[in-house]
């Protein structure tokens, strides 16, 4: 081994701890940057400490959302499972063309639902416990 050979292995392994705690340092910064932008987004995404809905404890756990497709806005049914915007929106305009034609609740059953392009038996049973329709 050479001369310069022998140096730049030797200046490399000195200097090998010095670059790793540089680098342990920045990931340390990093980490403890994200980790207060998460918790940061947490804080502003869910309500305050200070407001509480009482539920009876027994009773906490069957909580259910359950919607009238008659009466529901396309913002109320896209909280249901499997139905996103554009399902939603077709759901209330197959509701206000049936009342244009003189149908008050077009939406009778559960069942019903199918009549809404892009919504079948499979998605009306998945959806089924949040409808406020009979079966």
């Amino acid at each position: 081994m050479t001369r310069r050979a022998y140096l730049d292995v030797t200046w490399r392994r000195a200097n090998l701890p010095a670059g790793l705690i540089v680098v342990v340092a920045m990931a340390a910064m990093l980490t403890a940057t994200l980790l207060q932008r998460g918790s940061d987004a947490l804080r502003a995404t869910h309500a305050p400490d200070d407001v509480s809905i009482p539920i009876d404890d027994a009773r906490a756990h069957q909580a259910v959302l359950r919607l009238d497709p008659n009466t529901a806005t396309a913002a109320q049914m896209q909280l249901l499972p499997e139905i996103g915007p554009i399902t939603a929106q077709k759901i209330v305009a197959t509701r206000q063309a049936q009342q244009r034609e003189g149908i008050d609740r077009p939406f009778l059953r559960q069942s019903d639902l199918t009549k809404v392009p892009g919504i079948g038996p499979k998605t009306v049973r998945r959806m089924a416990v949040h409808l406020d329709l009979p079966e």
